[in-house]
């Protein structure tokens, strides 16, 4: 309920420091500054908000959530318009997160990657990457995405993890 009452919270506060409605695509688009708010599905799902400031690039805030976790992240973004695609982008950024974590298993079964199960708990800090595309319809202000956002993260109990944490995501454009 918390979480919930969090994430409307945050939707509607972005609606307050928007600056109108933006129904473009293609370049002229990205070279306008508006918000987007809206939904991640994924690995890390959780609350998004997006503000372009111009010149293809944006900064984009997630509020997460998993199993026995909450984290914040952080991305700096580079938008390009795909060719002979009116609507659809590709982008990938930079950031960083701050994961906050029980003492319970995170995953039950062992990580591939690193051999062994995860066991969390207090503050993760990790870098990020993401990369993925994005549609934005010309007469609707909203847009579809996919990406992975990997991430490689260290906790206060020497604990070590990593993912590619893909996802799709819907936003409302502001």
């Amino acid at each position: 309920m918390k979480i919930s009452l969090l994430i409307l919270t945050v939707l509607l506060s972005t609606s307050f420091l928007s600056n109108g409605q933006n129904t473009l695509s293609g370049p002229a688009a990205m070279s306008k500054t508006y918000m987007a708010a809206g939904l991640r599905f994924g690995v890390t799902s959780g609350a998004t908000v997006k503000g372009f400031i111009g010149n293809g690039q944006a900064i984009e805030g997630i509020l997460g959530v998993w199993r026995h976790g909450i984290t914040t992240t952080a991305l700096y973004e580079k938008y390009i318009p795909l060719v002979e695609r009116p609507g659809f982008h590709w982008f990938y950024g930079v950031g960083g997160h701050l994961a906050f974590e029980t003492s319970n298993p995170i995953f039950e079964r062992s990580n591939p990657v690193f051999g062994r199960p995860y066991y969390g708990r207090g503050v993760g800090l990790g870098v990020d990457g993401i990369i993925g595309i994005e549609y934005k319809p010309r007469t609707l202000p909203i847009a579809f995405s996919l990406d992975a956002k990997p991430f490689m993260e260290i906790n206060t109990s020497g604990g070590f993890w990593g993912s590619l944490d893909p996802a799709v995501g819907v936003k409302v454009i502001f």
